[in-house]
């Protein structure tokens, strides 16, 4: 029997990776029809803050803050540029190089700054 932890509240969030298909003529492809999901426990999808995801010479409009997000999980996890991140039915790509991250005061944690995204393949 498995128990949902979640807080309440607390949405889960999922990273979804390309599988393995077939093309027409049958050599393998990776597919996201479907992707692989596996769930990030802990994990949240925090606002960033004005100028912090965007270069010194761009000023962040609104819209792009709606749609930029830091991924914040609390241990070491497989992230690739390549992985989808799902949450409350809404895809976003991980833009730049996930990190991994020891610290003294909160042990392990992993993060990636995200963008949101239409559909899988955007």
């Amino acid at each position: 029997m498995l128990l949902n932890i979640t807080r309440p509240g607390q949405q889960a969030i999922y990273r979804l990776r390309p599988t393995e298909g077939e093309d027409s003529y049958g050599d393998p492809v990776k597919t996201w029809d479907p992707p692989a999901r596996f769930r990030l426990r802990g994990a949240e999808l925090q606002r960033v803050a004005v100028g912090v995801a965007e270069s010194e010479t761009e000023r962040p409009s609104g819209d792009t803050l709606r749609n930029v997000r830091r991924l914040f999980v609390p241990s070491a996890v497989s992230l690739t540029a390549e992985d989808r991140i799902e949450a409350d039915g809404e895809v976003w790509r991980i833009d730049g190089k996930p990190e991994v991250r020891r610290g003294l005061a909160m042990s392990v944690y992993t993060s990636a700054y995200v963008r949101r995204v239409e559909g899988l393949h955007g």
